[in-house]
């Protein structure tokens, strides 16, 4: 077990791996980055767990030199985090896959700031959770964002409005939906980017809200 009172960074070529039922990485109420400033990898696997209040990869670097990987891998591991962020300063990546669950409890930011990218593979049953209330962000401000869900059993569930390249004019970035994913949002507003849905048994669903397409960039909140 790891608990850090203050953030954690996994730089400078720096790998960390969680492994096995009981083993976890905690920063209680501070913040986890991921590639910050050089390379950064962390495993979670076969029932481990972290916890975070900020969970960042790819992020936190001025110039935007950041390169962060997270695999989150196997039935009974979990990253619990309030606030996540891929690729807001740097390249990064979020692999969930073979039934792991990431949950976030407040926003989401995927690509944000020109020359940034932002990746999202969900498989295999992995499951990327938001429960709380807060926007989840996607290809802003110049940025690239893919996200993919895909599998029977794989799913993006979003409890609050999803911003696709509504603010300051990003790409939007893509969502591939495909052979049986699921993705859920209560609500989407789409400036620029796709969404695609392909394959049986593969579905998108919104909530009370409806999905809007074409929105100007100005009319946009994060």
């Amino acid at each position: 077990d790891v608990t850090a009172i203050s953030s954690i960074s996994v730089n400078g070529t720096g790998t960390i791996t969680v492994d096995g039922s009981g083993s976890t990485l905690s920063s209680q109420n501070a913040a986890i980055f991921v590639g910050g400033s050089s390379t950064g990898v962390l495993n979670v696997q076969n029932s481990a767990s972290v916890t975070s209040g900020q969970f960042s990869i790819g992020s936190n670097s001025s110039p935007a030199t950041g390169d962060g990987t997270v695999n989150l891998s196997g039935s009974g591991s979990t990253i619990d985090a309030v606030i996540v962020n891929v690729g807001e300063s740097g390249f990064g990546r979020l692999n969930i896959s073979d039934n792991a669950v990431l949950t976030s409890t407040r926003s989401n930011t995927f690509g944000e700031n020109s020359g940034n990218n932002a990746i999202l593979n969900i498989q295999s049953g992995g499951k990327f959770i938001h429960t709380g209330t807060g926007s989840t962000r996607i290809g802003q401000q110049g940025a690239s964002a893919t996200i993919t869900v895909d599998g029977a059993g794989s799913q993006l569930i979003i409890n609050d409005l999803i911003n696709m390249g509504i603010i300051g004019g990003g790409n939007g970035g893509t969502i591939d939906v495909t052979n049986g994913g699921t993705a859920s949002f209560q609500s989407t507003l789409i400036s620029q980017g796709t969404i695609n849905v392909n394959g049986t048994n593969s579905s998108l669903s919104t909530g009370q809200e409806s999905l809007a397409m074409g929105i100007s960039p100005a009319m946009g909140t994060s």
